[in-house]
């Protein structure tokens, strides 16, 4: 059994590296040598970092992808009912762009939002153990803030935008009706920064913390007030919290 879960935690550690070795490189735990202490004091900081960003990770990851897959849903049903009305043609055009959203969330969540489970549960009993655990939580932390600088960067925003510009040429021209064409891809360009702009960016200011050695001097997540916004329903949701 021992050798079965040294197995796992040795899996996991290397399919988390892939493609963050360059940044976890840089991480003083991987330059230096460390006593046990400072290893769980290591754990510790990031695993407090992860289960404060953790409501905030969860509740636009999926309060996204609901509102995503909602509206597929309720476009496919239009455009099983509507003949061939202007309405059914929106609601073909509308599909796309919102199985896009449902594509970009289901095939790559945000890893913010499970790390702090995925970090709890791996075992610390031993100083080996705490090592694997250390680098494994290291490694969620740089593949997080990667893929929140990822999707705040200005390729994946050019790719939303060309998408809503697309939805709106094919209704503008396509379906011959401009205004209705430029309402659309307006109002998807704005639905389209509200999206990246709401996305929680915790795990960066995380990370840079912990490069710059935070935790030594006892420094602990303080509590924040969060706003941002998710799809609900017909319209948007204002979330609060502290």
């Amino acid at each position: 059994m021992n050798i079965l879960n040294n197995l796992r935690m040795l899996m996991i550690v290397t399919v988390i590296a892939i493609g963050t070795s360059a940044i976890a490189n840089e991480l003083p735990s991987f330059s230096i040598d460390m006593n046990d202490e400072e290893i769980s004091a290591r754990i510790e900081f990031i695993q407090s970092r992860f289960e404060q960003g953790k409501l905030h990770a969860q509740l636009w990851q999926y309060g996204w992808l609901a509102g995503f897959s909602a509206s597929v849903a309720s476009r496919a049903y239009t455009v099983a009912s509507e003949g061939d009305s202007p309405e059914r043609f929106d609601a073909a055009v509308g599909i796309f762009t919102s199985l896009s959203g449902v594509l970009s969330l289901a095939l790559k969540p945000l890893p913010s939002s499970s790390a702090a489970s995925k970090l709890n549960l791996m075992p610390a009993t031993t100083a080996d153990q705490r090592k694997t655990k250390l680098q494994y939580g290291e490694q969620l932390l740089t593949v997080s803030a990667a893929e929140a600088k990822r999707r705040r960067g200005w390729t994946i925003q050019g790719v939303f935008l060309l998408e809503q510009l697309l939805a709106g040429l094919a209704i503008g021209m396509v379906d011959d009706r401009p205004k209705d064409g430029l309402k659309t891809a307006v109002l998807g360009m704005l639905a389209s920064e509200i999206f990246t702009f709401t996305m929680p960016t915790q795990s960066i200011t995380d990370l840079e913390a912990y490069s710059s050695n935070a935790f030594r001097n006892n420094s602990t997540p303080v509590a924040s007030r969060n706003f941002f916004l998710v799809p609900y329903a017909q319209g948007i949701r204002v979330v609060y919290f502290w």
